[in-house]
Order: structure tokens, then C-alpha cells, then sequence
């Protein structure tokens, strides 16, 4: 039997990498909604706090019109699907329903990993899929028993347990999700996706030191994983090195992407002014970058308010 489609809009973490996909958060407010609450640091756990929520990015909900996009510019994708029309296997519906989940729409990715199934009831990665999909919908709790039966199908899989254990931690169970990490490891040792989910849970839940040289093994497996470099800025910025972070940030992708997670670091750790400044670059050197734009004028108003308080407050002392 097929389960209700759903279509929510969730919000996916910068920088934690699985295999494909990366582990979600539950949905938040809209990029940038709050920001103007967080001027000040606390403790570390507060700091990884506020990271783990400015690292935040919107992602659209599924529409018609994405999915018609898409199979109008991927000739693969629409040859695939005539082909599944007229021979159907659980193989092409699963690798149809991937090249969806990977594109976020959602709705068909769930449905062609469910006609897998019902072609191959026992098809392990048409399960882990169906996990993934849930979890990515901002569902982790709906995720579990389709991971559970991903791993029965296939104890052996390391992709399967490292999705198992995205879906313990966007579950708040980090002991299992770092057991879950762990195994994958264990079952593919140059699993660098799974290396890094353990470096992302250390820094989560506050050990630095430990995210730092899992990140930095990691990236001895797999020099080109993007997300693991990310999350070694992350820890690095934690640990009070924004030097070291930020050239981790440029090492991971582009200058103004680099710029803004630089920019989230500081003002999660309180440091408006330098935030302001990165946002601003940000800005400068991509002009369509609207959400580094937004922080930078939250944060800008924000200043002048604080300044004119304090005009009217040294102007009333005297």
C-alpha cells in the first residue's frame, strides 16, 4: 500500500554530509527571519546553536512545474521514464526516484521509490531511499521504520547505517547516530561521508577537538568533500581560529559563499561588525547573493539603532 504523499518546505544544515543527501533539521523560520535576536554569544553549546540555525537555507517546496522543468532539461531523466513506462523494474523506478530526491522534489522521488517496491519488496536501497525522503521532508520520525528495514535487507551496507544515523541525529538520539557513523565506517573505511557525519555530530555536541581531526580525516579520504571542509571551518571558528576557519570556507567552495558562512561564524559568536562586513562582500561579489544582502541590512539597522540609543541616553545624562 502507498503512503500519503506529503509536501512540506524544510531546512537542511549547511555542511553535514551523507551519502547523497545530508542531514536534516527540523523546519525553522525562514532564512534570516531572526537573526536580529542573536547579537550576543553564550556558552559554546549556545555558539553551535546558533551556528547549526544561521547555516540554515530555505529549500522550495515541490511543484509541477519544478518537475516538468526538470524533465524538459535532463533527456536522461525523460528517456528513463518512457523506458520505465514500458519495462518497468525496481532498478530504473529507484534510480528515477534518486535523480528526483537529489533535485528536491520530493512527491515523485517518493512515489517511484514506492513502485520500486512493489516490484521488489525486499529492495533495501528502494527503502533507505524512502528514509532519506521522509527525512528530508522534515519527517525523521516517519523515517525510521523504512531505515530499519533498509539495514535488515542489507546489514552490510554502509550507506544504509550512515542514513540510519542522519535520521537518529535530526532525532536528537546522538549516541545512536554516532554508533550508526561509526559502523559505516567500519563496513567502508574510505566512507568519507561518514567520517564527516561523525566530525558534524563531535561539533554539535560541543567536542572541538574531536571535529577537528575527524574532519581532517575526512578529507584525507575524499580532499573534495566540500561539506567536510565546511564543517572543519565550523569547528575551527568554535575553537576561536576564524583565520584557520575562514581559509577552510574558501578552500570549500566559492568566494561568496565563503565570505558568508565567515559572516555566520561572526555573528554567531557576537562579532556584528566583522559579520557586517563579510555579509557585505558577500554581497559585492555575487550582486544576486540575496540572502548575505538581507543579513548585512538586518544587521546594519540594528547598529544604527543601537547607536541612536546611545546618543539618546548619553544626551540624557547630561
Amino acid at each position: 500500500m502507498k503512503r500519503m504523499s506529503v509536501a512540506l518546505a524544510v531546512t537542511l544544515l549547511v555542511g553535514c554530509a551523507a551519502r547523497g543527501p545530508r542531514a536534516a533539521t527540523p523546519p525553522s523560520a525562514a532564512a534570516g527571519a531572526d537573526a536580529a535576536d542573536l547579537s550576543t554569544a553564550g556558552s559554546l553549546s549556545e555558539y553551535i546553536r546558533k551556528i547549526r540555525h544561521l547555516s540554515a537555507n530555505a529549500k522550495p517546496v515541490t511543484s509541477k512545474d519544478a518537475a516538468e522543468t526538470l524533465e524538459a532539461r535532463d533527456p536522461a531523466l525523460a528517456a528513463d521514464l518512457l523506458l520505465v513506462r514500458s519495462a518497468p523494474t525496481a532498478e530504473r523506478h529507484r534510480a528515477i526516484a534518486e535523480r528526483y530526491r537529489e533535485r528536491g522534489i520530493l512527491d515523485l522521488a517518493y512515489q517511484h521509490f514506492n513502485d520500486a517496491l512493489a516490484l521488489n519488496p525486499r529492495d533495501a536501497a528502494a527503502y533507505e531511499g524512502l528514509a532519506r525522503v521522509w527525512r528530508d521532508w522534515g519527517l525523521p520520525e516517519l523515517a525510521v521504520g523504512d531505515a530499519h528495514r533498509a539495514t535488515f535487507y542489507k546489514p552490510q551496507s554502509a550507506s544504509a547505517r550512515n542514513t540510519f544515523g542522519t535520521i537518529m541525529q535530526a532525532l536528537g538520539q546522538y549516541s545512536d547516530a554516532r554508533a550508526a557513523y561509526e559502523l559505516a565506517s567500519w563496513l567502508d573505511p574510505s566512507a568519507a561521508y561518514a567520517v564527516n557525519n561523525i566530525c558534524y555530530l563531535s561539533f554539535v555536541t560541543g567536542r572541538i577537538n574531536d571535529a577537528i581531526d575527524r574532519c581532517s580525516a575526512a578529507l584525507r579520504l575524499d580532499p573534495t568533500l566540500a561539506a567536510a571542509r565546511n564543517n572543519l571551518a565550523l569547528a575551527f571558528a568554535a575553537s576561536g581560529r576564524m583565520d584557520v576557519a575562514r581559509a577552510q570556507f574558501l578552500d570549500a567552495g566559492d568566494t561568496a559563499s565563503a565570505l558568508y558562512n565567515t559572516g555566520i561564524t561572526y555573528l554567531a559568536s557576537g562579532d556584528e561588525r566583522n559579520a557586517l562586513a563579510a555579509f557585505d562582500a558577500a554581497s559585492k561579489a555575487r550582486p544576486t547573493f540575496a540572502i548575505s544582502r538581507e543579513r548585512a541590512e538586518l544587521i546594519r539597522a540594528r547598529l544604527a539603532r543601537a547607536a541612536a540609543v546611545a546618543r539618546i541616553s548619553d544626551n540624557s545624562g547630561q
